[in-house]
Order: C-alpha cells, then structure tokens, then sequence
C-alpha cells in the first residue's frame, strides 16, 4: 500500500490538525486526524 500526501488543513492553528492522503492503487483517501460525524459514521458502518 502507497500512500502519498494531498494535503494539511491550514487553519487548524496546531497540532491536531486533519491530514489527507490518498492510497495509490485504490484512490481511497484517508483523513488522519479528524473524527467523523455521527451521520457519516453510519453511512461508512453500512458499506462495511
């Protein structure tokens, strides 16, 4: 697996701060550090 990076969100102001990267093969895309909403936790938990 191959990830390779998008980008950061610049206004975070510090550590924390959402990461974006996507992986390769699949063009999944992962968010380091940022928690899902409630709804959107539902609907990925349905795709599982």
């Amino acid at each position: 697996m191959t990830l390779r990076f998008v980008g950061i969100d610049p206004n975070t102001g510090g550590g924390g701060s959402p990461t974006v990267w996507v992986e390769e093969e699949s063009a999944d895309l992962i968010v380091q550090g940022a928690e899902a909403e409630a709804l959107l936790k539902a609907m990925v938990g349905v795709t599982e």
